[in-house]
């Protein structure tokens, strides 16, 4: 019995040396550069997706379904503004949004009540940020009427205008509600 033991010890090790591959040498020697060893810290990743005019962007609660669907229907830069007290852009032009959002037959009231100027930066062609883009300026370009009404009742549509105050006649629309967990938000160009 030992000597069958000392038999299946002994095939078993010349099968893991016949089996067992050795690298040996410079890595750099192959054209291989060896990697850091050292973490690098990451940046924040932010998740972005990208939109088209009327391509619907919404929130779901996993157990509720659908809350809120909104569209951009429209985007003018510099639009004519008919509101009694406007005035002209503090940054420079106003972009001006048409949108319609619909809430979800479950909606809460609380997820996504507005599409708050708070939550939108515009990027300029060069990535540069603005991200001071609500103003009082803006909130004057058009009546009240006008406006993208606050989102309060399930299962209504719901259309009005948003404008942002901004340097940049051309770049990205960029829209990241507070009421997203993560970084989630969407982006179109304009």
């Amino acid at each position: 019995m030992r000597a069958r033991s000392v038999l299946l010890a002994a095939a078993a090790a010349a099968l893991t040396a016949a089996c067992t591959t050795t690298v040996e040498g410079d890595p750099t020697m192959s054209g291989i550069t060896p990697t850091r060893t050292t973490p690098t810290p990451t940046a924040k990743v932010v998740t972005l997706l990208p939109k088209r005019l009327g391509e619907p962007a919404g929130i779901r609660d996993d157990a509720l379904g659908l809350m809120v669907s909104f569209q951009f229907d429209k985007i003018q830069v510099d639009p004519k503004c008919t509101g009694k007290s406007r005035t002209k852009a503090t940054n420079g032009h106003f972009v001006a949004i048409t949108i319609t959002a619909e809430t979800g037959p479950n909606y809460d009231g609380t997820t996504l009540t507005d599409l708050n100027t708070a939550d939108f930066k515009v990027l300029g062609p060069d990535n540069t940020q603005d991200t001071d883009v609500r103003t009082p300026a803006a909130d004057k370009c058009f009546p009240t009427t006008d406006r993208l009404p606050v989102l309060s009742k399930p299962d209504k549509t719901y259309r009005g205008r948003i404008v942002l105050d901004t340097r940049f006649t051309t770049g990205t629309i960029v829209f990241r509600p507070g009421t997203l967990e993560g970084n989630g938000g969407w982006s179109w160009g304009f």
